[in-house]
């Protein structure tokens, strides 16, 4: 079964936000505490199950100190 464009983008967002994540040093626990959810969200965020809402998405690339496009 192949993966749809929506569900490839999901997946590639979700690696890139663990490794930027983990480059930081940072737990899923202390990132969702910086950026207002609860650490399961942020797994499911980089399990590619989720898409952050607009303000999250800035948040997080504010704490990881990347753009909202990386």
């Amino acid at each position: 079964m192949s993966l749809t464009k929506t569900q490839q983008s999901k997946a590639a967002f979700g690696k890139r936000l663990a490794a930027a994540r983990e480059a930081k040093n940072l737990t899923k626990q202390k990132l969702g505490k910086v950026v207002g959810v609860h650490h399961t969200q942020i797994g499911r965020y980089e399990k590619g199950e989720a898409s952050p809402a607009a303000e999250v998405l800035k948040k997080m690339a504010n704490a990881l100190d990347v753009s909202t496009d990386y």
